[in-house]
């Protein structure tokens, strides 16, 4: 994998950090109250301003600074780079970097992977009250399938209920009967809550609620509007849904070459059964299209991959 020549640079040093900060000089006071430009330039996108302004202070051991060089390292690619920085961070009793120390380990970024590390580094993080790390370690305890790990996460997730997440995972166990029954009423409103608040595949599932009439009035318009902000957010599955009610104007007004769009961007980004199924509506649709509308098709998904945000990482940025 290529390695980012200016993230390099500017950033390999902090890759040795392992002690506690260093009493700081009046001249690293001043570079430290950069921070937050720094962490402000990384939000806006503005990553290699954002390097410059966070490296002094991760250098001298900050750790909030030194958390984002991990997230620059995790964003531009350097993958052992940033495994490096986040674990030495969790190391030092960071729960954020103990959090992402545990998603290095569980995806097997930047080195090998391991299940029980993960679950080890997820805990250190829950315990300090890390509700990212709590869901992330009641996820993993669910894939291991015992009935003592599903209890346990069902009650992390129950205790996690005011995040979105959390609302988003206690309604979708209420729905696959795992954990204490929820009344319907209650499972709407947890996707209601999560999706208010920008979760893309509640979003969607409650977009399917709304399309089907499942527990809800049957509304098409509102399942298309919740479709459109699944697909706005990164869902490859609200993404399939929304080009679905573009393509047959369910709730939406008919547009073919938009719906063909959007069948691209779900194909980008889902897994492989569901671009599967796009690669055969779209080897049906297209031939049907016009000029024009293909054209349309061309336009959208271009101005979409240059609008598009930047990749969500799967920790907290």
């Amino acid at each position: 994998m290529r390695r980012p020549g200016i993230f390099r640079q500017l950033l390999v040093a902090t890759l040795g950090l392992t002690g506690p900060a260093v009493a700081a000089s009046p001249e690293q006071m001043v570079r430290e109250l950069r921070i937050d430009d720094g962490i402000a330039a990384y939000r806006e996108g503005d990553f290699r301003r954002a390097a410059r302004l966070l490296n002094p202070s991760a250098r001298l051991g900050d750790p909030s600074a030194r958390y984002f060089i991990g997230a620059l390292l995790w964003r531009s690619g350097y993958e052992s780079g940033a495994r490096r920085v986040m674990c030495d961070l969790a190391r030092s009793g960071d729960a954020a970097a103990s959090n992402a120390c545990g998603v290095a380990w569980r995806d097997g970024f930047g080195g090998a992977a391991s299940g029980e590390e993960a679950l080890r580094w997820f805990g250190a993080a829950a315990g300090k009250g890390d509700v990212t790390a709590a869901l992330n370690l009641a996820r993993a305890l669910l894939a291991r399938g015992d009935r003592a790990g599903q209890a346990r996460a069902v009650d992390l997730i129950d205790a996690a209920r005011t995040d979105p997440d959390g609302a988003y995972l206690r309604a979708a166990l209420a729905d696959q009967g795992i954990g204490p029954a929820l009344p319907g009423p209650e499972v709407i409103a947890l996707y209601s809550a999560a999706a208010a608040a920008g979760h893309a595949e509640a979003a969607n599932v409650l977009g399917n609620r709304y399309d089907q009439g499942d527990g809800v009035p049957a509304d098409s318009v509102r399942a298309a509007d919740l479709y459109a902000r699944a697909a706005a957010g990164g869902s490859a599955s609200g993404a399939f849904n929304y080009a679905g009610a573009l393509l047959e104007g369910r709730g939406v007004a008919a547009d073919r070459g938009a719906a063909m769009s959007w069948y691209l961007v779900a194909g980008r980004l889902a897994d492989r059964p569901l671009q599967a199924k796009v690669s055969d509506l779209i080897a049906v649709v297209e031939p049907t299209m016009s000029r024009a509308e293909q054209r349309r098709a061309f336009d959208l998904i271009q101005a979409w991959r240059i609008n598009r945000p930047n990749p969500k990482l799967p920790i907290p940025d």
